[in-house]
């Protein structure tokens, strides 16, 4: 029996001393040939955090803006709104739709020559074929990035002493059609053809005639578009409306008629018994930012912009368009990402991997750009994804102390696999800001796992009450022998 026991003890007692024993275990796989296989160091060391901004810092500094006037001649109305132009960085080059190669001008070498392009057109147009190619090379233009603003006064061309002459020069059918066409690409339905706004409510005090000189503070607020703050006073306008669809989350209103804004025909005298056609949700200016952040600003009047809007007495035109031009120009509203950085909750670098389950703080840096300088952004509805195809976990960034470090702490799923945190942030006129970082979680190692666990206890008491029995019985056995 004595010969049975001790082979026992000498098997059994190993088997339960040797775990803790495997907690100081060298790794299945040396970390050398880790580094070798993935090419890459495993250690848990990394670099500083890359700097990325989401544009470039340079880029709207001085932007080239190609302006393109029909006719040409018309340059000298708009000089005041020109020089604020200029005075913002602007290198601004002059063109009229006729010439030959003005679509062609855009794009140089299969590159964009102009970061910009201000297209204000006044009838009689040019031909419809003209136009065509003019506009799809505008498209073109901006699914390349680059930014527009429109401006037309196809329907109206009032007097300079406000006396409302609104029979002036109309665009044709086929003229208007495609201005029409192309204002359906950015998401915007123009009113009818010869068709004017009037108001005889909301109009400026110079305006004896019809009332199509109408007034408009109804400006969307709480965004970096227009501050409406600044301003001092309303915006006049006399042209066309339009309207937005309500199912497209590019477009947005920036102007909008006050509710007393009807329309008319140009051509028809307000004392001959017309009521006028009133809609709600007339637009005046409105906006759309495709997804590539590029942006389009179309304005149913051209005489906004003009110098003599401009030194119009208490309205803010000047203002108005100045800040108008600015956002649309890529000079506000623009968001940049720098410092993003991860890593577990007590140490200060990022690992090679994490593993499931751990503490994670993850931190970003975002700014945006205000008067050429780049500031802390305020917002406080940023959010994060950690995502492996679908979102496991979302998660909104707290601002610390406003200072443009947005910050979380998670813990992560208990499901390993290649995952990835993601920002999309996208807010009304800011650009928007998309960012991807990979960050893989891994399962527990062999020696991740918690040498004893308390659901485990009564197993081992069961191995070491087995010894003590075998123990107790051969020692019995032995003495009565």
């Amino acid at each position: 029996m004595a010969l049975f026991t001790l082979p026992l003890l000498v098997a059994v007692i190993p088997c339960v001393l040797c775990t803790t024993d495997l907690a100081k275990a060298p790794p299945l796989v040396d970390e050398r040939i880790k580094e070798a296989l993935l090419g890459t160091s495993v250690r848990n060391e990394v670099t500083a955090p890359e700097v990325r901004p989401a544009v470039d810092d340079h880029k709207y500094d001085n932007p080239r803006t190609l302006v393109v006037l029909d006719p040409i001649e018309m340059k000298d109305s708009f000089t005041r709104f020109f020089k604020q132009m200029e005075a913002a960085g602007h290198r601004l080059a002059y063109r009229k739709v006729r010439d030959s190669d003005v679509d062609k001008e855009m794009f140089r070498h299969g590159e964009r020559a102009f970061n910009n392009v201000v297209l204000f057109l006044r009838a009689p147009f040019p031909s419809s074929d003209a136009l065509r190619s003019l506009f799809g090379q505008l498209l073109s233009f901006m699914d390349d990035g680059g930014n527009l603003l429109i401006a037309t006064g196809a329907s109206v061309q009032g007097n300079s002493d406000g006396s409302g002459d609104d029979t002036a020069a109309v665009a044709s059918s086929a003229q208007w059609k495609e201005l029409r066409t192309f204002a359906n690409e950015l998401g915007m339905d123009l009113d009818r053809r010869g068709w004017v706004l009037r108001d005889h409510f909301a109009f400026h005090g110079s305006d004896e005639g019809q009332h199509s000189m109408i007034t408009s503070d109804k400006i969307l607020r709480s965004t970096p578009v227009v501050d409406d703050k600044a301003l001092g006073g309303p915006v006049a306008y006399r042209g066309v409306g339009h309207w937005l669809s309500p199912s497209n989350s590019l477009t947005f209103s920036i102007l909008r008629a006050s509710p007393t804004t009807y329309s008319a025909p140009a051509s028809v005298e307000e004392d001959a018994g017309y009521r006028g056609d009133k809609q709600e949700n007339t637009f005046l200016v409105s906006a759309m930012q495709a997804h590539n952040s590029a942006r389009a600003v179309f304005s149913g009047s051209l005489d906004m912009f003009s110098d003599e809007f401009f030194l119009l007495s208490n309205v803010s035109n000047s203002q108005f368009c100045g800040q108008l031009a600015a956002w649309t120009c890529h000079q506000t509203g623009v968001l940049r990402s720098i410092n993003l950085r991860h890593h577990k909750y007590d140490e200060e670098s990022a690992p090679y991997m994490y593993r499931i389950m751990d503490n994670i703080t993850f931190s970003i840096d975002i700014q945006e750009i205000k008067q050429g300088k780049w500031v802390a952004y305020m917002g406080d509805d940023v959010q994060v994804e950690f995502v492996m195809l679908d979102p496991y976990l979302r998660l909104f960034l707290d601002n610390k102390a406003s200072s443009g470090t947005f910050t979380t702490n998670f813990k992560a799923p208990d499901h390993w696999g290649v995952f990835k945190f993601v920002i999309d942030h996208r807010r009304q006129g800011y650009t928007f800001l998309h960012i991807e970082e990979q960050a893989p979680l891994r399962n527990f190692k062999h020696d991740d796992y918690a040498r004893f666990i308390w659901c485990a206890f009564p197993y081992y008491g069961s191995v070491f009450s087995t010894i003590a029995a075998v123990v107790g019985f051969s020692f019995i056995f032995l003495s009565s022998a």
